[in-house]
């Protein structure tokens, strides 16, 4: 048990400088090439809470002792 958690350990402690980095890429977006995705324009936030009327949210069913859902 001791090795596995100490191997857990250095892959974290190795892959920490590459989460800190920041994500970037030189490759541009599909928008600023001029692709035009669907029929409606952004919003401010171009996310699914601009769009009005939409409600976003999360619902668990739990039903008898086999189905989990989320």
């Amino acid at each position: 048990m001791l090795m596995k958690r100490s191997t857990y350990s250095l892959i974290a402690v190795a892959l920490l400088p590459f989460l800190l980095l920041p994500q970037t890429t030189d490759r541009p977006r599909l928008r600023d090439l001029g692709v035009e995705v669907g029929v409606f324009r952004t919003g401010n936030l171009n996310a699914i809470t601009d769009v009005s009327g939409v409600r976003v949210g999360h619902v668990m069913i739990l039903e008898g002792d086999n189905v989990r859902t989320g």
